[in-house]
């Protein structure tokens, strides 16, 4: 006779998640069949059109998700219903609620202008892509996502999908983990094993769509590589699930100056966390409620309503500390200079955005940081530089190019200046702020990947004053890899 309850997915923890499957209680893929299921009940459209005069709207489909086609409500709220004597008002034009076929997929469509959360509505639209086959790219959707060993892919595949679909999606992948490792996976060498995640949007996915939530019509819409904490996450058993709904491009609402001006207002009681391309996520507790005033809502919501067990966000402000309070989870925000958003990701910002880890307790999110610990390399720090990828990279960077003009930016995180000595004085390297520079001594050797070892002044853990010898890598200019100490 044992107490011991039956394992449940729902709120459950990584450490009971790995008992379970010692126990034989369950499996890497019934896990992600289950998640999957949850995408399917819970992940659909949270919002309703706005209109003029409140009339319904045609039927419309959206993107395939969790198998299924997105479905959009017909009714609308009327304007006049949430805007106070609007007959009285006598500004722009307001951009009114309306359904419309996306630029990345034109036989699908998304709610555009003005809309409204709806009550009750029992969705959450938090994940934008599912890395299921056939929906997780516009590019190869489909058939051209067709397993290699179903034959070869249809007439007027895009090329580039014969690469793609020979990458497992998330149940290829945890059936492979089931058959390598059964109930004994090695845990110290994969703390992630089985573990689901999903990742805002800007961070590269090599099997998933990533454009930061926005819409357009891409070429190809995958990158060639994960996020270098992607990839850390993955070699560490790790199941990469989905892309989580986020600010459109890392950013909100505002004026980027040109000659361009808008002709219509757009007022919001959401909040500012909207993508063109995947639409508006719901806060699990209120549905008519923005998920969170940060950007990596979709992240924080995916965590709160177990559509995931674990989620990577990023933040520059309070992209995650926002979604983590507002949708009730766990988060583990480190400084910068510890785990970086830069390495592979869209709209990284080198000095002021940083990677989030949510999760459902505190506990999970730390093993969550241990995980991304390199036995060799430490952490995926900002100053962890990636190599050119193609030598087409190298040519371009160094052929006929001084120390000077391979450099744009000096360094992160940043150091405190020296004493102002002679070498101090001299002036910084072509391109660099005033505000951001390291001490630039003369420029040492270059490395293989074209990149220049300059020695750098650096405090020292004691605040000792010391030189740094460091390498610059052109194709990430502003990524600086400590070599060590200089006497």
């Amino acid at each position: 006779m044992t107490d011991a309850k039956p394992f449940r997915l729902e709120e459950a923890t990584i450490d009971e998640l790995h008992q379970a499957i010692k126990n034989g209680e369950t499996t890497c893929v019934a896990v992600v069949r289950r998640y999957i299921e949850r995408a399917r009940a819970y992940n659909g459209v949270a919002s309703v059109l706005v209109t003029e005069d409140g009339a319904p709207v045609p039927e419309a489909t959206g993107a395939v998700r969790a198998t299924a086609p997105l479905r959009f409500p017909t009714e609308t709220v009327r304007a006049a219903a949430i805007l106070p004597d609007l007959d009285r008002y006598e500004g722009p034009p307001i951009e009114f609620g309306r359904m419309e076929p996306t630029a990345s997929d034109p036989a699908v469509q998304q709610q555009y202008g003005m809309i409204v959360g709806r009550p009750g509505a029992g969705q959450l639209n938090a994940l934008a892509t599912l890395n299921i086959r056939g929906e997780r790219s516009v590019t190869c959707r489909g058939d051209f996502d067709r397993h290699p060993s179903e034959g070869p892919l249809p007439p007027g595949a895009p090329p580039v999908c014969e690469m793609f679909r020979r990458l497992p999606d998330a149940l290829e992948r945890a059936a492979e983990l089931d058959a390598a490792y059964g109930r004994n996976p090695d845990l110290d060498m994969m703390p992630m094993y089985g573990v689901v995640f999903s990742f805002k949007d800007p961070f590269d996915t090599k099997d998933m769509r990533t454009t930061a939530g926005g819409d357009a019509a891409y070429d190809i819409d995958f990158p060639a590589r994960d996020h270098v904490l992607v990839e850390q996450l993955r070699n560490k058993g790790a199941i990469i699930f989905a892309k989580a709904v986020c600010t459109e491009y890392n950013g909100r609402a505002g004026d980027p100056g040109g000659r361009h001006q808008p002709e219509k207002v757009l007022p919001s009681v959401l909040g500012y966390q909207r993508s063109s391309w995947a639409g508006n996520p719901a806060n699990p507790y209120d549905t008519t409620r923005a998920a969170s005033l940060g950007s990596s809502s979709g992240s924080g919501v995916s965590v709160s309503a177990n559509l995931v067990m674990a989620s990577l966000g990023e933040e520059t402000r309070a992209s995650t500390r926002g979604p983590a309070n507002h949708n009730a989870v766990a988060l583990i925000l480190p400084h910068k200079a510890l785990l970086s958003f830069n390495g592979g990701a869209i709209g990284a910002d080198i000095y002021c955005d940083r990677a989030g880890i949510l999760a459902r307790t505190i506990a999970d999110a730390a093993k969550v940081l241990d995980a991304l610990k390199d036995p060799e390399a430490g952490y995926s720090q900002a100053t962890r530089p990636r190599p050119c990828p193609h030598p087409a990279c190298r040519s371009r960077w160094c052929s006929g190019r001084s120390p000077a003009k391979r450099m744009s930016c000096c360094g992160s995180p940043r150091p405190m200046r020296p004493p102002r000595s002679a070498a101090s004085r001299r002036p910084p390297l072509a391109h660099c702020r005033s505000n951001k520079v390291w001490s630039v001594r003369k420029p040492a050797v270059a490395d293989p990947y074209c990149g220049v070892a300059f020695p750098l002044w650096h405090r020292d853990e004691r605040g000792a004053l010391r030189i740094v010898e460091a390498i610059v890598h052109p194709d990430q200019p502003c990524a600086l890899q400590i070599l060590g100490y200089a006497p």
